[in-house]
């Protein structure tokens, strides 16, 4: 059973990934605030914090030391950031301090809509199995 042409392919891209924790932080989209922008189940990649500016999506500690992937708005006088979920209808009621930003998305990789199908295809899946089991008593 040989590889083919399609194992090599594969090389670069797992020599990537393997490098990307040094350079970017893998991060899960568990939320509904970005979208369109980001839905669930999303991968965003986040550099080491840089210089943000409006419109680049920041990721921070949130309430809690939860962390939160909004919009920034505005950068204030003090460096702190004005920042809004795109979904939400108002920025944020309290602004970011510039020692609470963890990074900057820098690539978004849109694998929410695979992981919604495959969620409602598992739930499908486990509805079915019961009702077949069901039956059978």
């Amino acid at each position: 059973m040989g590889t083919g042409r399609s194992g090599v392919a594969w090389v670069p891209v797992l020599v990537v990934l393997a490098a990307l924790p040094a350079v970017y932080r893998p991060i899960l989209v568990t939320g509904s605030s970005m979208e369109p922008a980001m839905s669930w189940g999303d991968v965003c990649l986040v550099a080491r914090p840089s210089t943000l500016r409006a419109g680049d999506i920041a990721l921070f500690e949130g309430p809690g030391a939860a962390p939160v992937l909004h919009r920034v708005v505005s950068v204030r006088g003090d460096g702190a950031l004005v920042t809004r979920g795109d979904a939400n209808p108002s920025a944020d009621l309290d602004p970011v301090a510039a020692r609470s930003v963890m990074g900057k998305v820098v690539v978004v990789l849109r694998t929410g809509k695979a992981c919604s199908a495959l969620r409602s295809a598992a739930a499908a899946c486990a509805r079915i199995s019961a009702q077949s089991h069901r039956q059978r008593r």
